[in-house]
């Protein structure tokens, strides 16, 4: 084991091999423009701050989704992705803002016309109340207005989206508590 400080050659290098074998869940963020035109863009870890008032966190590298670019007040979808999605990813791009023109089948509409991915094991509706701009990323706050929740997905039984060492990873003892 070696340990490498900030000011190190090797520690950029050892932090991203490090931060690869950190599992973490990815999410599906969608959101729409004054003008109608939809986006799409997977983020990783979307984080659940508090049941009252209801509000996730989410932060978004790269290109920020131009509707999203505002600030609060602007609206967005966070659908669960689970294992069988994982081809999304590929169809979506890191950085593709545009994917859910490619295959209009996967998606509904929820609220505010926000699109939603239909075969998501949950969608969270969201509403920035905070943007923070942290170095590579934007954090988002949003207050979570509506969740859908898919009635065809036992909880007990999904198989959410999880990222290890740049692919995908099975969780084992699936099926139950």
């Amino acid at each position: 084991m070696t340990l490498h400080s900030h000011r190190d050659t090797d520690f950029p290098r050892d932090l991203r091999r490090s931060l690869r074998a950190t599992a973490t869940c990815i999410s599906l963020l969608t959101t729409r423009g004054d003008d109608g035109r939809c986006f799409a863009r997977a983020v990783t870890n979307p984080t659940p701050l508090s049941p009252e008032p209801a509000t996730m966190a989410i932060a978004v590298g790269g290109d920020i989704p131009p509707p999203m670019a505002g600030g609060e007040g602007h609206r967005y979808c966070l659908s669960l992705l689970s294992r069988a999605d994982v081809d999304l990813l590929d169809l979506l791009g890191a950085s593709d803002l545009d994917g859910i023109d490619r295959e209009p089948d996967l998606w509904r509409m929820g609220p505010h016309r926000l699109p939603y991915l239909a075969n998501a094991a949950a969608s969270y509706f969201c509403r920035v109340i905070g943007a923070h701009d942290y170095g590579s990323h934007t954090i988002f706050v949003g207050r979570i207005e509506d969740v859908r929740v898919n009635a065809n997905i036992d909880p007990r039984n999904c198989d959410p989206l999880i990222w290890l060492n740049g692919g995908p990873l099975r969780l084992a003892g699936r099926g139950g508590y």
